[in-house]
């Protein structure tokens, strides 16, 4: 499995051998901080998170939880407790599971901070896997809204997979919207 490592954008985490922070960063910065991520979404790593999402095989949470727990603590943004990246009802019901979900349980109970679901609600959007990174943006603003206050003022979204960074975008626009002061990110798998 192809980690992802250096060189990247210290902020987005796409590769980027320029230093400091990549163009689309430098011009216009997302709404958290900082995102990392474990693994390159390529190969085995792909496949196995397609089976995680889509396959049903959702007890691989567990396993995936491990390795990302000792990331988060590796790198250790400050802070105070775990948001899973919503999903539409819709695909959650067909599902069975939020992956998101239990990824953010299972990482919370390793490192000791609460999770808290169902703090973002989302819409429905059409899957954006064939989509450009500008309708990416596009499809998700507003797609995403805090159901409740945030009582905490750092927090990180936990998801499986980050590709241009749109939908960690609006979680965190909408979690600052609800009173956070920052919003980190942490991804089982980057593309890029």
């Amino acid at each position: 499995m192809a980690r992802a490592v250096p060189p990247r954008c210290p902020l987005c985490w796409q590769e980027w051998r320029g230093g400091g922070l990549c163009s689309r960063c430098a011009s216009s910065a997302p709404a958290y901080k900082g995102v990392r991520s474990l693994l390159r979404y390529e190969g085995t790593v792909k496949e196995a998170i397609h089976a995680f999402k889509f396959g049903g095989v959702s007890v691989l949470a567990s396993c995936f939880a491990v390795p990302l727990a000792h990331l988060l603590v590796a790198w250790a943004p400050p802070v105070e407790a775990l948001v899973p990246v919503p999903s539409p009802w819709v695909r959650e019901r067909t599902r069975g599971y939020n992956p998101a979900h239990l990824l953010a349980r299972e990482v919370g109970r390793i490192v000791g901070l609460p999770v808290l679901p169902g703090l973002l609600r989302r819409r429905w959007t059409p899957p954006q896997a064939t989509l450009p990174r500008e309708r990416r943006y596009q499809q998700m603003a507003g797609a995403v809204a805090p159901r409740r206050p945030v009582n905490y003022s750092s927090l990180l979204l936990i998801d499986d997979v980050v590709t241009t960074g749109a939908t960690l975008n609006a979680c965190a626009h909408a979690l600052l919207e609800a009173g956070a002061k920052e919003v980190w990110a942490l991804t089982l798998a980057r593309e890029g």
